[in-house]
């Protein structure tokens, strides 16, 4: 699907390093400043790059022609669904502004917080679940397949960490948008390596 959006507009990351950048920002050590930063201005840049890219699908999506031929027109350009996935990473964009914005102002504390470290951990392994997903190449044997998430207790005292929680489920709730798009072809199986799998990941 993504390959045929690139192929109709041109330059721009696709969203696997939009994922990565946003990844780097979850797994990063809150209490350095400087690696949140740049995490942050990453993944802003990338999905800014993505908007040019995504421009000519829009306009071509806009376009006023009769329904049937417009389905069969976005089906094979990849339009709906780059626009979609377009869409998902944009609407990450104010949570992780927000998310970056509480961890400058409490750093230790946020990084100490037991429940905002479980739940950044699930979001991370969901959005690593995601690129694996889009280059339809298989998770390591043994690894897990992806679960809900727990119900962790409520965040730590302080209005920067209700702020952190609610911006890791506004952006985990996006990452369900994308997952949705690029379906998660199943793990492959450790007791019989020989039997192809119909489906892969990508890292």
């Amino acid at each position: 699907m993504w390959a045929g959006a690139k192929g109709a507009a041109a330059g721009g990351p696709p969203p696997p390093t939009t994922l990565a950048a946003l990844i780097e920002l979850l797994e990063a050590d809150w209490r350095d400043g400087r690696a949140v930063h740049l995490a942050r201005a990453r993944f802003r840049h990338r999905v800014e790059q993505l908007e040019v890219t995504t421009a000519p699908l829009r306009v071509l999506a806009a376009l006023p022609l009769p329904h049937a031929l417009s389905a069969r027109r976005r089906r094979h350009i990849g339009a709906l669904g780059a626009l979609r996935v377009m869409a998902a990473l944009r609407r990450c964009a104010g949570p992780v502004g927000d998310l970056t914005a509480a961890i400058t102002s409490a750093p230790d504390a946020l990084a100490d917080d037991p429940s905002l470290g479980r739940r950044r951990e699930e979001v991370a392994a969901h959005a690593l679940a995601i690129r694996r997903a889009i280059g339809r190449r298989p998770a390591p044997l043994g690894a897990p397949g992806p679960t809900p998430p727990a119900k962790a207790g409520p965040p730590g005292p302080g209005p920067e960490a209700a702020v952190a929680m609610r911006t890791l489920v506004a952006i985990d709730a996006q990452l369900g948008v994308l997952a949705r798009v690029f379906r998660q072809p199943p793990v492959t199986p450790a007791s019989n390596p020989a039997v192809p799998t119909l489906g892969s990941r990508s890292a």
